[in-house]
């Protein structure tokens, strides 16, 4: 599997075009997601491997929660967990522990969190802006599809989807709404920003009808209805 992984980080590095891609825009590697490594030695030697082809970029422990001995490690730049409902406790509690015990010895990312009330999400938001968490990521929001309407995703037999900008009063069930509007606030909060006006959506765009009977199109980003003429 190392033999394995070494090659998925040496190709994108070094593949034309591809790898300018990745080197100006990718803010970390991560060593995974998710993983339940039996000990720390797997993601060290990864990691300083990761360092020794791109000393570059940071590198984010994808372990899921915070490994004690990855705080010591000095190729490691940033340590994650992720919040759901299988562990029990607030969201906002686990986080300010997971970034007590990394202080001082590591940047300190809630990696993913979701699948919860509105009220537990701006409870870990207010806690990540106030205790100096670098950043908080929502699962998931999905884009347009490429051939109309949008990707989507189910979490099993929950009543949750994926979200999508600037949601939907039809996915009132897991307030998409006011989920999107509370992340996008608190992304501007984070950054000791105002938040600026939604800008107006751009036309959407057309796509090839098969019947006189249905008109298709592409959504714009930011647009929540069209009016046919």
């Amino acid at each position: 599997f190392f033999f394995h992984a070494e090659d998925w980080i040496r190709d994108p590095l070094w593949a034309r075009g591809l790898g300018d891609v990745y080197k100006r825009q990718s803010l970390a590697w991560e060593t995974g997601n998710e993983l339940l490594p039996s000990g720390s030695e797997w993601t060290s030697d990864i990691a300083k491997h990761i360092k020794s082809e791109d000393p570059n970029h940071l590198v984010l422990d994808g372990r899921y929660g915070v490994d004690l001995n990855m705080l010591r490690d000095p190729n490691v730049d940033i340590v994650s967990n992720h919040y759901y409902s299988g562990v029990p406790g607030p969201f906002a509690e686990r986080c300010r522990m997971d970034r007590k015990i990394s202080a001082g010895k590591k940047a300190f990312l809630a990696g993913e969190f979701g699948i919860q009330s509105t009220k537990m999400f701006e409870d870990l938001l207010n806690e990540v802006i106030a205790d100096g968490t670098i950043g908080a990521l929502i699962w998931s929001l999905r884009p347009h599809n490429k051939n109309g309407g949008f990707y989507k995703h189910k979490e099993g037999s929950s009543s949750y989807y994926s979200y999508h900008w600037p949601g939907f009063p039809e996915n009132h069930d897991y307030d998409e709404i006011e989920v999107v509007n509370l992340m996008r606030s608190k992304a501007y909060q984070i950054r000791n920003e105002t938040i600026a006006p939604i800008p107006i959506p751009e036309d959407p765009v057309m796509l090839y009808t098969y019947s006189v009977l249905s008109i298709n199109w592409r959504g714009s980003v930011g647009g929540r209805s069209y009016d046919i003429g």
